[in-house]
């Protein structure tokens, strides 16, 4: 696997403020369809920057959303959360990326998980 770096889909979000026809939509939308990513959703928008591990076809497997202050603030796929780029059909070239170590990958990975889990036992 190979991990990249990217600040695809990163905020500010959103780009223009819904109208209120928009925030009805979404309030019956969000009543009546499950999230995807019910603990991390309002998270996204404060994404700047992802770590994303791909498989050799580029398909992402895991990846990791780091905040303004390069805090992991999003994870996935964790719990109920199948992920931003997790959740798609999008695939990477990692030659198109910088790369980041596995290893580094890795450890902030197990950290979050683990203060993940202690989360969900409180």
């Amino acid at each position: 696997m190979v991990v990249i770096e990217t600040t695809l889909g990163t905020g500010p979000w959103p780009l223009t403020k819904p109208g209120p026809i928009e925030r009805v939509l979404v309030r019956l939308l969000s009543a009546t369809i499950p999230a995807a990513n019910p603990d991390f959703d309002p998270l996204f928008e404060n994404v700047r920057m992802w770590w994303v591990e791909i498989d050799p076809a580029g398909v992402p497997q895991r990846e990791l959303g780091f905040d303004e202050q390069g805090q992991i603030i999003v994870a996935a796929p964790l719990g109920d959360n199948f992920g931003f780029f997790t959740d798609s059909n999008m695939t990477f070239s990692p030659n198109e990326h910088p790369t980041v170590l596995n290893a580094s990958f890795e450890s902030a990975w197990a950290e979050f998980e683990s203060h993940w889990a202690e989360r969900s036992r409180a």
